[in-house]
């Protein structure tokens, strides 16, 4: 709803609230959306963004979670796309993306897909 910095506040609470109890199945979606409310502001803070990929990224990995883990993906892929770092951000995504057969026409797929061939 455009309500960037709102969005942030909920979030930071919500952070707060799962890492103190450790690793959680929990723990990569409110880190990546923090990322994705951080890469909405007209000139977003690249390293915090690129944390908040990362972590989730490492979590979903760990958690062999392949839909956060390409979401994540999708979210910094995005974010090095506006550094002009396409070649990086094409190889990231792409090594996700190809893991998946099937439910290539869910939303996730079909928006990885697309940035994939805006990378390319």
């Amino acid at each position: 709803m455009g309500e960037v910095e709102k969005g942030l506040d909920v979030l930071t609470g919500a952070l707060s609230a799962v890492y103190p109890q450790g690793d959680s199945v929990y723990e990569s979606d409110p880190q990546r959306l923090k990322g994705e409310l951080l890469l909405r502001r007209a000139i977003p803070a690249i390293r915090e963004t690129s944390a908040c990929f990362r972590q989730t990224l490492a979590v979903a990995r760990r958690q062999q979670g392949r839909a956060p883990e390409l979401r994540a993906a999708t979210g910094l892929s995005r974010l090095w796309q506006r550094q002009d770092t396409r070649g990086e951000a094409w190889q990231v995504l792409r090594g996700v993306y190809a893991w998946f057969n099937k439910g290539l026409d869910t939303a996730d797929l079909r928006e990885a897909s697309a940035l994939l061939e805006e990378l390319s």
